[in-house]
């Protein structure tokens, strides 16, 4: 059944401001007609100033590039935010003046943004404006908008696709520098190349989640020469994304056999979410019920686990 919009909002305005705390507003636009995005963002409008007390906001318009940041003016002087996604599409890094109305942001989630121009090298938020920020979602481009975040821990990278005004090697020095204390690193729509370069770039990672697996018995032989070129990387846990191949298994067989700290690998495929150990003789089936805002500490907790018993069999 479906509420209308008027009483829908009437009842958000008698209820928010003791209950809602999160809100999760998806509108597929049929087109990318100007209409259309037009009557989006009306909705949201008349939603957002009625949420005094939001910590959590996800924000999807389909296409993306309907998604307008300046939307987060609309929230009340009373709402602290500490997660917000935004599937921001094409927009000008100036929309980073509306993040930093809250200072208590611990999880950005920005994925779809690409920065307009060269006006991404001139602008940067640090832990001056987010000093509680542990995790960001963003593109290799659009690190270029953050600096020197101490409290960071996890770092998802979506893609490493830059634009012809940013030279890419400028974009990974950064990142090793302005994102240096993170433990936890998600690459999707990485390039080999792209990831061998973040790898060189922290020797102090834990837990590395790769979600775009290797397609073929090549591509995990290149995968598997990456990781041992890192020999001094404290990696413990290492996880692929889904695979409907099964060069899985040995792969992750080498990289334990090879890497001095790893202990786990986990890797979803037509059977289901699997993992192998270090020391293990076989592959065990496991239920993954982890989700993208905690899955470092659900990796942490995999790890604790499998030492624990580890040294209990010693024993």
């Amino acid at each position: 059944m479906q509420i209308p919009t008027e009483i829908l909002l009437a009842i958000i305005e008698e209820t928010s401001k003791r209950i809602t705390t999160t809100l999760v507003f998806e509108y597929k636009c049929s087109s990318s007609r100007g209409d259309t995005i037009s009557r989006a963002h009306i909705l949201i409008s008349r939603i957002l100033p009625h949420l005094p007390n939001l910590r959590s906001l996800t924000v999807i318009f389909i296409p993306s590039e309907a998604v307008d940041p300046a939307i987060l003016q609309l929230l009340p002087s009373t709402a602290r935010l500490t997660d917000i996604y935004l599937a921001c599409g094409l927009y000008r890094a100036s929309f980073l003046q509306h993040i930093v109305l809250f200072p208590t942001l611990e999880d950005i989630a920005v994925p779809d943004f690409y920065p307009k121009d060269a006006e991404t090298q001139a602008i940067k938020l640090s832990s001056k404006e987010l000093p509680n920020v542990r995790s960001l979602t963003i593109s290799v481009e659009e690190s270029l908008l953050f600096d020197n975040l101490p409290s960071l821990v996890s770092l998802v990278i979506t893609s490493d696709r830059i634009s012809s005004f940013v030279e890419p090697e400028l974009a990974i020095r950064h990142i090793s520098g302005a994102f240096a204390s993170i433990r936890f690193l998600a690459l999707q729509f990485v390039g080999m190349d792209t990831m061998a370069s973040l790898l060189s770039c922290f020797l102090n990672l834990e837990y590395i989640s790769i979600l775009d697996p290797p397609s073929s018995p090549s591509q995990a032989h290149d995968l598997s020469v990456i990781f041992s070129r890192t020999t001094n990387i404290k990696l413990k846990y290492l996880q692929f994304g889904y695979s409907e191949y099964d060069f899985l298994p040995p792969l992750a067989q080498t990289l334990l056999d090879s890497m001095k700290h790893l202990v786990i690998v986990d890797w979803n495929s037509k059977k289901g979410a699997r993992r192998l150990g270090k020391g293990w003789k076989t592959v065990i089936p496991i239920i993954d019920s982890s989700t993208p805002s905690d899955r470092w500490e659900h990796m942490r907790q995999a790890v604790e686990d499998h030492v624990r018993r580890n040294t209990k069999t010693r024993r």
